[in-house]
């Protein structure tokens, strides 16, 4: 019998997420390494002068792109065919934010002790950005190639480049340097290198395999005035996120002490690990919804969204609650003992972005309509209440008050996205037996939480597992998986069976 189009693209989904889950697990697991090395070695006061020049390092590399990678995947989409057109395009592409990442590092060398002055009341961040802004022009460029490989959906070369490449050089190089005696300064070093690393490989893929960049370098004005003035309403958005992705550290800085913002970026990454499943499955379930709802087939593409909602509920739910019980546990055995003064907002963190995840796709969808002011204004109101939260928050509860400001940040932007998904597509996410992941995690919940009281330290963590198989052998006495979805599963096990 031949399957339905909804599943035969949740399989496509699936597939690829498996791929894409794999890979992007283990860069993320390379750079949770890098932090717990960082955090370790440095302390938290020089670990968070660190996360405050990566901060704001971050904001300024979303910058100076100008928005360009958007346009990129479209207008190279659109003309793959044509291989000198892209050509051009990618050349253009590169020498607009060379250019501008090259004005905007010489701009900071000289302001930015100024800057880091009036923001953190010390310029003791300015040599570390410094030698992050070095890398500046190389992360522009590998920002555009990604695009690239985006355009021609090759996923994998950005895995490679951004997940792993980057990350591996990263970790030999700050490890060689604090062998050889160098402290915070290695850090940022390795950073560095890793933005090296990447921008050389995705060179090198895009080079052998997709578009040759051999040959002479010219800039063409129309293709980067159609490139801009498609680019430029995305652009704003995108860096204002980028902005309140980066701002709870800024503003932790700001208010408190260094070594509280290096408390609090032991427990921001540990709390991101929520989102590993829901950032897997975006690219794939926004490509593969856009072509079923653009063919008008409205029932198929929510029936995935649906699925897939299930699933985030299913994955994200018990390891949020594992975060939670074993806040403590997870920030003294991978951090030390200085950094148990995280647990409390690794608690807080969890919860908000455990609902940023759940409804991941509402982001997605959003883009599948090409709402872009849309994505402006939840931009725009996130920041603003971001920046209201934290100024009320962090005086009065320190880094309780930033990770709560960040959290019912990120609640109202999921909730924001939700509604208008729903407004202006129709498309309804929910299932019946939405809350049976929560019924299911009671039991095990109570069970591992009594247990853990006569378990101490780094053995208390291994009532995770217990705690799983009770979880998902209850979902599976509750019926929580559809006959499509076991047929999903079925699929899965059978590609990575070698069936």
């Amino acid at each position: 019998m031949q399957d339905k189009p909804e599943n035969m693209a949740l399989k496509t989904i699936v597939k690829g997420a498996g791929i894409s889950l794999f890979g992007g697990l283990f860069g993320r697991a390379l750079g949770y390494l890098a932090r717990v090395i960082m955090a370790r070695y440095l302390g938290p006061g020089e670990y968070g002068l660190f996360s405050l020049a990566v901060s704001v390092f971050g904001v300024i590399a979303v910058f100076v792109v100008i928005g360009l990678p958007v346009g990129i995947v479209r207008f190279v989409s659109e003309a793959r065919d044509d291989k000198e057109h892209v050509r051009s395009i990618v050349k253009t592409s590169v020498i607009v934010v060379f250019t501008v990442s090259v004005i905007v590092t010489i701009f900071l060398f000289y302001f930015s002790d100024l800057m880091f002055l009036r923001l953190f009341g010390t310029q003791r961040v300015s040599p570390l950005f410094h030698a992050l802004l070095l890398s500046l022009p190389l992360s522009a460029i590998a920002i555009i190639l990604e695009s690239v490989a985006v355009a021609y959906q090759k996923i994998s070369y950005r895995m490679y480049a951004e997940e792993i490449a980057k990350n591996v050089v990263r970790i030999v190089s700050m490890v060689f340097l604090f062998f050889m005696g160098y402290d915070v300064i290695a850090s940022v070093l390795g950073y560095s290198i890793g933005i090296a690393a990447s921008s050389f490989t995705i060179f090198y893929f895009i080079h052998r395999n997709l578009v040759n960049l051999s040959g002479r370098w010219k800039f063409d004005k129309k293709i980067a005035a159609d490139i801009l003035s498609y680019s430029w309403p995305l652009a704003l958005s995108t860096f204002l996120l980028s902005v309140v992705i980066q701002l709870d550290t800024i503003m932790l800085g700001h208010f408190l002490s260094e070594r509280d913002v290096g408390l609090y970026n032991a427990a921001l990454p540990t709390a991101q690990i929520t989102i590993m499943f829901p950032v897997a499955l975006s690219s794939l379930l926004l490509s593969t919804m856009t072509a079923l709802y653009t063919s008008g087939k409205k029932k198929e593409t929510e029936s995935i969204y649906k699925s897939v909602t299930k699933w985030l509920f299913a994955f994200t739910v018990p390891i949020t609650l594992l975060l939670i019980i074993f806040s403590r546990e997870i920030m003294l055995v991978f951090f030390g003992i200085d950094y148990i003064g995280g647990s409390l907002p690794l608690r807080i963190l969890a919860v908000g972005i455990m609902v940023s995840g759940v409804f991941y796709p509402s982001n997605d969808i959003i883009n599948m309509l090409k709402k872009t002011k849309m994505q402006l204004y939840a931009a725009v109101s996130s920041l603003a209440i971001t920046i209201a939260l934290n100024y009320m928050l962090i005086p009065k509860f320190g880094l309780s008050g930033a990770a709560a400001a960040t959290s019912l940040s990120l609640i109202f932007l999921s909730f924001f996205l939700l509604f208008f998904s729903h407004r202006y597509s129709g498309l309804n996410p929910f299932v019946k037996s939405i809350s049976k992941p929560f019924v299911a995690c009671v039991v095990p919940a109570l069970a591992i939480s009594l247990a853990k009281v006569r378990v101490e330290g780094a053995l208390s963590l291994s009532l995770m597992v217990p705690f799983l198989i009770a979880y998902f052998l209850s979902l599976k006495a509750m019926r929580f998986f559809s006959p499509e979805d076991r047929m999903i599963f079925d699929a899965v096990k059978r590609k990575f069976s070698g069936g």
